[in-house]
């Protein structure tokens, strides 16, 4: 054979072998991302007469202030709020705290307060008051708290 056919038969075997290929039988897909914990909304009332301006948070580290970093929202009229930026299981695993600073209005007077303080609820409550504060100090020293359903179960 001379050398050109040898040229001839050896470049498509070249060519084909340029053009990549994988050695690699790997057939496993590569694993799906892990999705983010989907966000929901938490609604509830801030009430010492309502509060409009309190910072109303969940208390993931549960050191008696809203941090940064924590869900948190701004009571409106009506002592309203939204926390828009938590998910499912921190409102189920921490409780609710409102810090009360000077300049927050109460609407039963229309004043502003100038003594700050702090209300706090226990996990699942979506109302804050002086009320649902002594209600989460039981729970911190140890006692169940007491839900609106279990009372109903009581009544009859």
């Amino acid at each position: 054979m001379n050398t050109k056919h040898l040229l001839f038969l050896a470049l498509p075997l070249i060519a084909l072998s340029a053009c990549g290929g994988s050695d690699n039988n790997d057939t496993t897909p590569p694993p799906e991302p892990t999705p983010e914990p989907a966000q929901i909304v938490m609604s509830g009332k801030v009430a010492d007469g309502y509060l409009v301006g309190a910072k109303v948070c969940l208390d993931l580290n549960e050191n008696k202030l809203c941090d940064d970093g924590e869900p948190s929202a701004i009571s409106s009229a009506g002592g309203d709020f939204s926390i828009t930026d938590a998910t499912q299981e921190q409102i189920d695993t921490f409780p609710l705290l409102v810090e009360v600073t000077a300049g927050v209005v109460d609407e039963d007077t229309g004043e502003a307060i100038t003594q700050p303080y702090t209300m706090t609820a226990p996990v699942g409550y979506e109302f804050v008051s002086p009320l649902t504060t002594m209600v989460q100090n039981e729970v911190e020293q140890g006692s169940e708290p007491v839900s609106y359903t279990h009372l109903r179960a009581h009544e009859t």
